[in-house]
């Protein structure tokens, strides 16, 4: 499913894209992290591809 270019200019969407955007890179530190166990990076990689799924749902120019 990919946003049209309306609902990609809403401002819930922009707030959400933020939001994801953010989630996503704090997952992305704590998986970069010495400490983590492979279980532990699994999830984080997990996280990590579910939050791009979803920011992946707006229309790029090149996908236009």
């Amino acid at each position: 499913m990919k946003l049209t270019h309306s609902e990609a200019n809403e401002p819930l969407w922009i707030k959400l894209k933020a939001h994801f955007t953010a989630e996503r890179d704090k997952v992305r530190l704590k998986n970069e992290a010495h400490d983590v166990d492979p279980p532990q990076t699994a999830a984080y990689r997990a996280q990590i591809r579910l939050l791009n799924q979803i920011l992946d749902m707006e229309v790029k120019p090149k996908d236009q």
